[in-house]
């Protein structure tokens, strides 16, 4: 009989599949879109919010984050905004579509700090006068009012509904003891001298009112136009103060008051004014600040929330530092190894590089202004990437450059980059302009057409694999060259995906199948059908070890341990990867046999863990299953199993906690008979007790062994 607690295990093994341990976000490269701020008074925590993913938190002045959304629901609709009175801290979002009418409102509340947060009421933006906080609602001409600091809210229509009927309020303050509005679709901006008993229209503007702002003397109106009016009486007189550049139409835009110095900023950059005059310059900083969503002062120190991540400036926004740790959120857009180094590259154009496999990064672009990268290659002493046009850097990404359009298109649309034999090739096309081809460059700036015997069809990949360079065309199939002739020979008639893993080349064709190349593209034969459910065919296949990974155009993640024969739907082991239906895996690839996946906002995975490669030791067919105790054990951090089996057939090894949480799929995998080996490497895990089991067929086998650190 089983012990029990073999017996409970393989009980519980059944329910815990869709938690294994097996993938872990890489702590850095770290990048997130921030698009408010909040310093808590008389306190060294700072206060974010991100585009997707809610409340960030801060005790160390923005150096070091996590995530602090308990008691919220704000993913996708992330806190822009945050109010503090006394020692309540009120955060809302408020996410608008370019028509205004599609206003969404969340707030909260939290009174530790914001450690925890309790729903407050779906405000679009708040006002305080006396004991007695105001807000309106969202797409209506409604106020709402609370008494109690937000406990009880009492919704009520202004009694004056000739000047608000058919209003849409979009922004809220108070200000001299008013209540001042701004409302959408140019309806300009009312006030209420008499607790919303009755509004007013002020004469002096009309427009939409993006955002107020308030100092100690004076409300400021900022508007879509990016035109700003002030107001010292609460809002019943407006006069012009002055213009931010560039476009804002529907963008960010905000200002802030750092003693004498007002700043603002928009999609065009940050801006700067003396208070008195509001006349705006432009601020030349060490960051990209066209990527701006959000500005914060606090005393001395500028705070800027953007595209890149979070930073600090402590000289009037000279110059800025960048405090990323644990910011992991980012679009990671790209992931390539090019040598021994690793490149990423993020949707806000950041570009990372790790020389370790991935275990450490640094940021090489932090003044870039590119744009998002979708490809990277490397020619020796320079850079280039696809973000969305060709940037070369020949200083390690420190400056970018753009290509001579000498003898490029008129027109020209970049749409796929590879290094080979230490040049770059480029795929540009002209489009109704005509001159499309392939292009061919010693350092990324002056190009000259490639001639070849291609077909005029759209190169839609390239990929250098050792001595050939092979790339796909639409609806033409594999084409593939060697280092040695400008001739394309076509080698696989059709093809929607092309990509290199370890030692093999792999292409989808549009009927989802999977084919292989061991020859560098020379040839290729069919693996099997790629694993979807209809209408999601397969994607984009990659191997490591003895297994194949497949990914679904709905974002679905396949296994297969038998070369294609069978598949095992692994998405619910990305349960620490939070997903939406609209969340996109813009990365995944095996690089050193290790599994990188990348979500929409959600940062870089590795999966360490993949199954072992599994020795087969020799051709003595055993007559029974047998699992051996695991040698060395105790051990600390690797450790060998053996086991046979005495049939042909699927065989699963799995390695569990005391509590029956799956740690490592060790196995996976259609097996002959006969004897195995399979190493174990525990360097992740804690010091204590494991299980790991065997199962081939109905027979199934459980030993105990035991991790010393």
């Amino acid at each position: 009989m089983k012990n029990k607690i073999f017996t409970t295990l393989l009980c519980i093994s059944v329910v815990v599949l869709t938690g294994t341990a097996q993938w872990s976000k890489l702590k850095s490269p770290e990048t997130a879109t921030i698009i408010g701020i909040h310093k808590i008074s008389g306190t060294n925590i700072v206060l974010a919010g991100h585009a997707n993913y809610g409340i960030l938190r801060s005790t160390d002045n923005g150096v070091t984050w996590s995530e602090s959304n308990k008691g919220t629901e704000f993913r996708g609709c992330s806190p822009s905004r945050f109010v503090q009175r006394g020692n309540r801290i009120l955060a809302y979002s408020q996410n608008v579509t370019s028509n205004i009418y599609g206003t969404e409102a969340y707030s909260y509340y939290s009174d530790d700090n914001g450690v925890n947060w309790e729903y407050l009421y779906p405000g679009v933006g708040f006002g305080i006068i006396n004991d007695t906080i105001y807000t309106g609602d969202p797409n209506s001409n409604y106020l709402s009012l609370s008494p109690d600091n937000g406990k009880t809210w009492n919704t009520f229509l202004t009694s004056n509904l000739g000047t608000l009927t058919n209003k849409v309020i979009y922004a809220l303050t108070c200000s001299k003891e008013n209540i001042i509005v701004g409302t959408a679709l140019n309806d300009g901006i009312y006030f209420s001298k008499d607790r919303g008993a009755t509004f007013t229209k002020s004469t002096d503007v009309n427009g939409t009112v993006r955002n107020f702002y308030n100092t100690e003397t004076e409300a400021y109106a900022i508007m879509t136009d990016g035109t700003i009016y002030k107001s010292s009486n609460g809002g019943q007189n407006w006069t012009y103060g002055g213009s931010i550049p560039g476009t804002t139409q529907y963008g960010d835009c905000n200002i802030v008051k750092m003693g004498e110095t007002v700043f603002a900023f928009n999609n065009g950059g940050l801006y700067k004014a003396s208070f008195s005059d509001l006349n705006f310059e432009q601020v030349t900083t060490n960051v990209n600040s066209k990527n701006i969503r959000s500005l914060f002062v606090d005393g001395d120190n500028l705070f800027i929330g953007s595209s890149y991540g979070f930073f600090k400036s402590a000289d009037s926004g000279k110059t800025w530092k960048k405090y990323t740790s644990g910011l992991s959120f980012g679009d990671f857009s790209s992931l390539k190894q090019i040598g021994n180094s690793y490149y990423a590259g993020t949707s806000a154009g950041e570009l990372f590089t790790s020389e370790n496999a991935g275990q450490s990064w640094t940021l090489i672009n932090p003044a870039s202004s590119l744009l998002a990268i979708s490809d990277i290659a490397v020619t020796p002493g320079q850079i280039h990437v696809l973000a969305p046009s060709l940037k070369t850097s020949q200083d390690s990404g420190k400056t970018w450059v753009d290509p001579s359009t000498t003898n490029l298109p008129l027109i020209p649309t970049l749409i796929c980059i590879e290094s080979f034999n230490d040049s770059l090739f480029a795929y540009y096309d002209g489009g109704y302009f005509g001159g499309s081809g392939l292009f061919v460059s010693p350092n990324g700036i002056n190009f000259v057409k490639s001639t070849n015997n291609l077909p005029g069809k759209k190169i839609e990949k390239l990929v250098a694999f050792r001595t050939s360079l092979v790339a796909q065309l639409q609806d033409s199939g594999i084409y593939r060259r060697t280092g040695a002739s400008n001739m394309w020979t076509k080698t696989l008639s059709k093809a929607k995906r092309l990509m290199a893993s370890g030692n093999n080349l792999f292409a989808i064709t549009s009927d989802s199948l999977i084919n292989i190349s061991t020859n560098q593209g020379e040839s290729w034969s069919e693996v099997s059908s790629a694993p979807y459910e209809y209408p999601y065919y397969g994607e984009r296949v990659w191997k490591a070890k003895d297994s194949l990974y497949a990914l679904t155009t709905n974002f679905d993640l396949f296994v297969s341990g038998n070369n294609g024969s069978t598949w095992k739907n692994i998405s619910n082991e990305l349960y620490d990867i939070r997903r939406s239906f609209s969340d996109k895996a813009f990365v995944l690839g095996v690089f050193n046999d290790a599994l990188f996946f990348g979500v929409s906002n959600n940062g870089l995975f590795v999966r360490g863990a993949i199954p072992m490669h599994v020795k087969k030791d020799d051709n003595i067919i055993p007559n029974k299953i047998y699992l051996s105790q695991n040698y060395p054990n105790p051990f600390n951090p690797s450790t060998t199993i053996n086991y046979q089996i005495p049939i042909s057939g699927f065989v699963s090894l799995k390695v569990f906690d005391v509590i029956g949480r799956e740690i490592a799929d060790l196995v996976h995998q259609q097996q002959a008979a006969g004897n195995y080996t399979v190493p174990f490497n525990a360097a992740s895990l804690s010091s204590g007790i494991y299980f790991y089991r065997l199962q081939s067929g109905k027979s199934v086998e459980t030993k105990k062994m035991m991790l010393i650190k």
